[in-house]
């Protein structure tokens, strides 16, 4: 349920970018074959930067920061947003003291929110550190920073995660005014149809006042009408379709709105 003076704040509106350096480090760039696909999955909806050098400098507006670096220079001169995460793939990037690498604490203390790094030789095999294409979908759809990191790695036996675990910059609702109408923005709904219904009470009755169609991946708005209703809620149309090739009975309701690189 979504009561119009209950409003949290979205993240997509801020103009950031997603980083990640293509560096000369070959063993510890191994991510960057997925660089391209993972921008043409969430570029459309998010603004994602690929940049082929061996750190970033000066950059203003970093939400996301992947790279493959042993040392990785110059963080602290780049200002990170509110939730950002960023991380670097190399051996000891966990070991928060006496390494000798670049740690997962220099990028919280540079500005980021949350990042992650191997404790004990991982290799360098791509299953043990985050795969970018998953934690940044999870996250732009909005999920805590702990879900999405997590469902990021395959085998995260080798690695420690750092930061604010409950971050949700991307989650809840956005509710605004554009002259006489109520403009709702999130980013959490899932593909589909759904019903919305609106009502006086939270307790209702709820009345159908039309249906939201959610398509792509990304920011979906709704014109909400003017009158006495203040409660608004969305439920899933049930796919027959799909229902039929899963063999489900019914769709629950949705929530609205190699190498060692030592």
């Amino acid at each position: 349920h979504a009561e119009r003076a209950a409003i949290s704040t979205l993240a997509q509106d801020l103009p950031a970018l997603w980083q990640a350096p293509t560096t000369t480090d070959r063993d510890r760039n191994v991510r960057a074959a997925t660089y391209e696909r993972v921008k043409a999955g969430i570029g459309a909806a998010y603004p994602i930067e690929i940049i082929d050098a061996d750190s970033l400098v000066g950059k203003r507006d970093v939400m996301f920061f992947f790279t493959g670096s042993a040392v990785v220079a110059n963080i602290a001169s780049n200002r990170f947003l509110d939730g950002a995460i960023a991380d670097h793939l190399t051996s000891w990037g966990g070991q928060l003291t006496g390494g000798g690498q670049t740690t997962a604490l220099q990028w919280l203390e540079a500005g980021a929110t949350g990042s992650y790094g191997a404790v004990t030789e991982p290799c360098n095999f791509r299953q043990k550190f985050p795969d970018v294409g998953v934690v940044m979908a999870h996250y732009l759809a909005g999920e805590s920073l702990v879900e999405a990191y997590w469902k990021s790695v395959l085998m995260p036996g080798q690695g420690v995660f750092v930061g604010d675990p409950l971050a949700r910059p991307f989650g809840g609702i956005h509710l605004s005014r554009v002259g006489t109408t109520t403009v709702m923005k999130t980013r959490t709904l899932q593909p589909g149809r759904y019903r919305v219904e609106a009502a006086r009470s939270q307790v209702g009755p709820f009345a159908p006042i039309g249906v939201l169609t959610a398509s792509g991946f990304g920011v979906r708005e709704m014109k909400l009408p003017d009158g006495e209703a203040r409660f608004f809620r969305l439920s899933l149309i049930p796919d027959p379709v799909r229902e039929a090739a899963s063999g489900a009975a019914s769709v629950p309701p949705a929530a609205p709105a190699g190498s060692s690189p030592d």
